[in-house]
This record gives structure tokens, sequence and C-alpha cells, in this order.
């Protein structure tokens, strides 16, 4: 039992780490607008959609108890995933596809759910100004203005954030 346990802590491990790599360098991709519209035409865009909010849904759950720690990988993939969403919706089209299509719409929702969740830390911190950058660049497309205020919750939370965020990038983002 015990080598099961080692192995499977090394198996999840290179899945971080691989997940990780890979990520970042999609993050880094995604900047450009031709590859949004690549991204977005592919057959796997709502798997991926999928993946990111039940990612950072987990990710929010599991390390909400401030006594776990995460790997650095760890928070890299989980940034990296955001960070890709936050470019998506930084392009005209990410921004309507987003705010057009149900799996768009779902990741909003998380995202916005997220905010209220994202425990305290430095990649926290990283990850809460992904997180706002992403749904600001939403409020920017009408379709996703008119979605992102009928969420009754998103005020209150943004207002609670403006009176007890203490880092200044994440403050000036709400």
């Amino acid at each position: 039992i015990h080598e099961l346990t080692q192995q499977l802590s090394q198996q999840a491990d290179y899945c971080s780490s691989m997940g990780a790599a890979c990520c970042t360098m999609l993050w880094k991709v995604s900047r450009q607008e031709e590859s949004v519209q690549a991204i977005l035409s592919g057959s796997k865009v709502s798997d991926f959609l999928c993946l990111v909010g039940r990612t950072l849904e987990s990710y929010i759950t599991t390390y909400s108890d401030e006594s776990l720690q995460c790997t650095e990988e760890e928070s890299q993939f989980v940034l990296a995933l955001c960070g890709i969403i936050t470019n998506i919706a930084a392009s005209a089209y990410g921004r309507n596809y987003l705010a057009s299509q149900q799996e768009g719409l779902e990741i909003v929702d998380i995202f916005c759910s997220a905010l209220a969740g994202v425990p305290q830390g430095t990649h926290c911190s990283k990850l809460m100004n992904l997180i706002l950058m992403a749904l600001f660049n939403i409020s920017i497309n009408h379709k996703g203005l008119q979605y992102l205020t009928s969420k009754r919750h998103l005020m209150k939370e943004l207002v609670w954030l403006l009176q007890n965020e203490r880092e200044a990038s994440n403050k000036l983002n709400t």
C-alpha cells in the first residue's frame, strides 16, 4: 500500500508539472487574437472550459483550508488555466464566445463564485487578479455586461473586495 501511495503521489506530481508547463505555454500563445480564434474553433473547447472550471473549483475548495499548502506546480497550473480564460476574454471574439455560449457562461459563473472563495496568499492574489481581469474583459461585451449585472451576488462581492482587499492591483481591477 505504501508503494502504491508513493506511485500515486509521483503520478500526481508529474501531472501537475506537465499541466503547468503546457498551460503556461498556451497562456502565452493565447495573447494573440488569431490563437484565441483557433482555440475557440476547436472541437474540445467545451471540454477545456469544463476542465478549467472544475480545476479552479477544486483548487479553491482544497486550499481554502489555510493549513494546506499547494505546490508551485499546482499554483502555476491553475494560474495558467485562468490566464488563458483572461486572454480569451481580452479578445473581442473570445468575449463574445464566453458571453453567448452555454459553456462560456458556465465558466463566467465559476469565476464569479470564485471571488468569494479564493484563499489568501501570493499565488492566490495573482489568481484573484486574473479572475477580476477576466470578468472586467467580459463586461466590455454588451451580452457579457448584461449577464454579469444579472448576478445579484456579484456587486456585493465586488464591494466587499474593494473594502477588504489588501493587494492594490486587485483593488484596482475590482
